[in-house]
């Protein structure tokens, strides 16, 4: 092969071959370079066989290229484990983003979702499907007077309640705070109101957390796809209404979408917004309706009245506004602006002479208000008042949402000096059990009963035993019925 290149290119000084070399010994490819001699008309060369040179090169790079592909074989299996990773956390992120933390039920965002799907598979089947929208009665008291964790516990409770009625194929989701979402695929109204009933029914069972026993009721709305509505937006709102209509109802109750729900919530939000001027601007006033002692034919008490007038002279009654207040927490600072009146027009009373005790209803809300005491406690202090000028009368269905709290919330109001009524006897779940430890020095006996005596026999050994009970345990049993 050298010669060959010489023939090729006469005068060459230098230059590089390669070929098959036909000297003995030296058989198969080489790879070499010439030159010319500048002494002697001759070339000189030399040669290697042709994998000379590539073993020479992985003997010299041979650190290197194990060195990389050892790099090479850590930054892939890094790379593959971070990918791997990634992609669980990122499922991990996706399904937190669509799960309630506290509960793990879906939430908000997840229930639209499936709500889309319900309506796509209703048009395609021409099937409709039903939305309950649940909200608990009077959570918000829960929180304020045992604390949030016990609330959050509640929620849990509440949460394994509900379920336990429903289907395999329903959906539970929290849609925030004490509200939930119930979709009930493929669900007439003769369906979705037997699941309504059947959770009305198990909301009756008390609830153990820690070491309270509590009973919560819910309010329940329910809108049907298509007829109150064809998008998730329409529906949802259609049920939110419908919610507020039962609670409007009473509460413990259900209620089906209708026309004329939109203009009635729209006129009690109106309301609130109203209530929270009349508030600030001082547009209450207090009546008294005084309690007389029939045998006497004195005045002992009276039962304080609060009365709403606009600006325009019209007189709103509590009727109309104490639910509105109760629902939107202005009842704390309406009630406590009853007390202050309250106490003031007692010590004005008191001091022309006229010594009674005025009572006060207490809502269900500012029983569970955590500082109730406190500023009973304050109003006392600053009108200088005398043991059991005041009377506060609570609902016998607001004292056994929590037994033993309210036992010792009625404690520590008895140590201040202050009576203690319980309203509307014999229409809240209070047992004999804790009806002898209530330090209560008079009971009210519902109006329901009073209204049937001499008319109904029932009722008239309702109210029979009712006395005799509360002789027995050495209380008042007033049976009049009640004025707002």
């Amino acid at each position: 092969p050298a010669l060959r290149l010489i023939q090729a290119q006469p005068g060459i000084r230098a230059g590089f071959f390669s070929g098959m070399s036909r000297w003995p010994g030296s058989q198969g490819g080489r790879f070499g370079a010439i030159t010319r001699l500048s002494e002697a008309k001759m070339y000189a060369y030399v040669s290697v066989p042709s994998d000379y040179v590539w073993r020479r090169w992985w003997l010299h790079n041979q650190p290197v290229m194990i060195v990389s592909l050892v790099f090479l074989a850590l930054f892939g299996f890094t790379a593959y484990r971070i990918t791997l990773r990634e992609r669980c956390h990122r499922g991990e992120l996706i399904d937190q983003s669509r799960r309630d933390a506290l509960t793990g039920l879906p939430n908000r965002a997840a229930a639209e979702e499936a709500m889309q799907v319900c309506i796509k598979l209703s048009k395609s089947m021409q099937r409709p499907f039903t939305i309950l929208f649940l909200d608990i009665d009077r959570f918000k008291d829960v929180n304020d007077s045992l604390g949030h964790v016990v609330g959050d516990q509640l929620l849990i409770e509440i949460t394994k309640l509900i379920q336990s009625v429903l289907r395999s194929d329903d959906m539970l989701a929290r849609l925030g705070g004490d509200e939930f979402l119930i979709v009930l695929p493929t669900s007439g109204p003769e369906m979705t109101l037997q699941v309504t009933q059947r959770l009305l029914q198990v909301f009756q069972k008390t609830l153990t957390v820690g070491a309270h026993t509590l009973r919560v009721t819910p309010s329940i709305g329910i809108a049907l796809f298509p007829e109150h509505g064809e998008d998730v937006g329409t529906l949802l709102q259609h049920a939110d209404t419908a919610m507020y209509e039962a609670k409007r109802e009473g509460r413990n109750a259900y209620s089906f979408y209708a026309e004329q729900m939109g203009e009635r919530v729209r006129q009690r939000v109106q309301l609130e917004h109203e209530l929270r001027e009349a508030i600030r601007l001082d547009e209450f006033h207090m009546l008294y309706q005084p309690v007389i002692e029939l045998g006497s034919g004195r005045i002992v008490g009276a039962e304080a009245l609060v009365r709403w007038t606009k600006p325009n002279g019209e007189v709103v009654l509590p009727n109309d506004f104490i639910g509105v207040a109760e629902d939107s927490g202005l009842i704390l600072q309406l009630g406590e602006w009853v007390l202050r009146h309250v106490s003031s027009q007692i010590k004005r009373w008191s001091a022309g002479g006229l010594n009674v005790w005025v009572a006060i209803n207490i809502s269900p809300r500012q029983f569970q208000d955590p500082e109730l005491v406190a500023k009973v406690e304050t109003a006392l202090r600053e009108f200088d008042l005398p043991r059991g000028a005041l009377e506060l009368e609570i609902t016998e269905t607001a004292a056994m949402v929590d037994p033993e709290a309210s036992m010792r919330i009625m404690g520590s109001l008895k140590a201040l000096g202050l009576r203690i009524a319980i309203d509307d006897f014999g229409t809240g779940y209070s047992s004999l059990a804790y009806l002898k430890r209530i330090p209560a020095d008079k009971i009210k006996i519902d109006k329901s009963f009073i209204d049937g005596l001499n008319i109904d026999a029932d009722d008239n050994a309702i109210v029979h035993t009712i006395l005799a009970l509360a002789k027995e345990l050495e209380l008042k049993g007033w049976g009049y019925p009640k004025h707002l």
